[in-house]
């Protein structure tokens, strides 16, 4: 739906779950192409599969970060030559292009985004998500928006680290009867942001306006005409040496790791073991994982499982081939229904024979959502079967098979099962103590240039529960203009909220 007029601006629309380009934005587009003063913009929209309920065995619906990684090949085929682009994005469009505009911004050449609108966006999470999610088998998308998923963390860290707010123009719009996303998630509580919010409307009906004098345009069309002249940060400063604040762990960010005796503990039982670590939540099980996979120049492959929940063990086994399939872009037809489990461990073993890295690849599985003691049980039994693949993968570089848990796996193992614990190696990452996360602090404030009181800083160490990853939070949000102007009582709760 690309209008013919060769103008060297783009006014793109993006639509959210189970939408269309013409069944979410036709209303509005209209009002735009008739308003003389857009005549010289394009108007457009990115369209995607999705659905609010998925079959099993369904069409795949990708992603956040997939969608996003499509709309950067949109604009690249269709917009490439456009000096301004302005997104507009509903519900979870707004999240995909959040997504486009973090990993745009993280790159060292200009970018042409000039502006962001998101409305009724849930940038915390929806909780009939939640609900949507337990009831359509195995629903990415629904998966994704539910209150305290990591890609809707990692999308409000990234937002905040780059400091976005002052680097593109940004409107939130909210609908005042969205029964669907809150007020509190459709408008993030940091930045020096622009807040609109349409008090007679609900999550639908918010973007479709019956008339060219309607709230529901004329917002948006007054933010677009008043756009001052394009801001000048637009170009990411290079990441020669990382980010101090870094959510996902690459070398580039070694300058700002702490390192604490336990890494040396996992880097030595990676050198002749498969890897099993647990602990609690927010210790940096992932971070110290990767790192040390990274230190050995090996390949991780990450694969999160929380979007597979009442599945059986083995049936969850199943979806890991799938997801290993996909990542190395092999046809997995073969993994039917009726895939017997001697079937998937064939399957495994094939896709490292077809594979073509030119390296050792970790396979790193995490957020494993398996509640039974007897199905934890299993899944530990098949962890073992995929270790003894190792013994006659052909694959040249070698595999190597690495978890992590909340859950300790040895409550749910028979003590007789001598040959899961002669190939994993099972790691407890402990809580950080009270001399490692000051002195966390001290390295990062140091670096980025945040001075707090002692009594101030005592008061993060009590609020944060010695996690790095509350730190960080708290320290993203006290660079931010809003931030900065917050006591360290308030910092402390605002991340507390977005953890929930």
């Amino acid at each position: 739906m690309v209008s013919a007029s060769a103008t060297r601006k783009v006014i793109l629309f993006v639509h959210g779950l189970s939408g269309s380009a013409e069944g979410t934005w036709g209303k509005m587009i209209e009002f735009f192409r008739r308003d003389e003063g857009f005549s010289d913009f394009h108007l457009d929209s990115y369209q995607y599969p999705t659905a609010k309920f998925r079959l099993p065995f369904g069409k795949k619906m990708p992603g956040i970060q997939d969608l996003a990684e499509g709309l950067r090949s949109y604009i690249s085929a269709y917009h490439g030559d456009k000096s301004e682009i302005i997104l507009i994005g509903h519900s979870m469009g707004g999240l995909v292009l959040r997504q486009y505009i973090t990993n745009e911004l993280k790159k060292p050449t200009p970018t042409s985004i000039r502006a962001a609108i998101m409305i009724a966006t849930p940038h915390t999470g929806a909780a009939l998500a939640s609900i949507g999610s337990n009831l359509s088998w195995k629903h990415t998308h629904l998966k994704q928006l539910a209150k305290g998923q990591d890609i809707l963390r990692s999308i409000l860290e990234d937002w905040a680290t780059l400091n976005i707010e002052n680097r593109i123009d940004t409107l939130y719009i909210t609908g005042g009867l969205d029964a669907i996303v809150d007020r509190q998630s459709s408008m993030p509580y940091y930045g020096n942001v622009k807040f609109e919010n349409l008090i007679n409307y609900g999550h639908i009906d918010v973007i479709k306006p019956d008339h060219a004098a309607d709230i529901r345009y004329i917002v948006i069309k007054k933010f677009i005409t008043e756009l001052p002249p394009a801001k000048k940060f637009n170009v990411a400063q290079p990441n020669a040496v990382g980010w101090p604040l870094f959510y996902r762990y690459d070398l580039s960010c070694e300058k700002f790791y702490y390192i604490r005796s336990s890494d040396k503990v996992i880097e030595q039982a990676l050198s002749g073991s498969n890897v099993w670590l647990s602990g609690p939540a927010g210790v940096g099980k992932t971070v110290a994982l990767t790192r040390a996979i990274l230190l050995k120049g090996w390949q991780p492959f990450y694969f999160t499982l929380d979007g597979f929940s009442e599945l059986p063990a083995e049936n969850l086994l199943k979806e890991v081939c799938r997801l290993l399939y996909d990542r190395l872009g092999l046809p997995d037809e073969d993994l039917s229904k009726s895939s017997s489990l001697p079937d998937i461990l064939r399957s495994f073993s094939l896709a490292f024979t077809s594979s073509v890295q030119t390296c050792k690849i970790a396979i790193f599985i995490e957020e494993i959502p398996i509640t039974s003691v007897e199905e934890y049980s299993k899944f530990l039994d098949l962890a073992c079967h995929l270790s003894m693949i190792q013994d006659s993968c052909t694959f040249p570089h070698g595999v190597v098979w690495v978890f992590s848990s909340i859950v300790d796996p040895m409550e749910y193992t028979q003590s007789q099962n001598i040959k899961l614990q002669e190939r994993y190696e099972f790691l407890k990452a402990d809580i950080w103590s009270t001399f490692e996360i000051n002195a966390l602090m001290n390295m990062l404030t140091d670096e980025l240039n945040i001075q707090f009181s002692n009594t101030e800083k005592e008061e993060i160490l009590s609020g944060i529960n010695n996690s790095p990853r509350y730190l960080k939070m708290l320290l993203k949000a006290c660079r931010t203009e809003l931030g900065s102007k917050k006591s360290v009582a308030e910092l402390i709760s605002s991340i507390s909220m977005v953890a929930r």
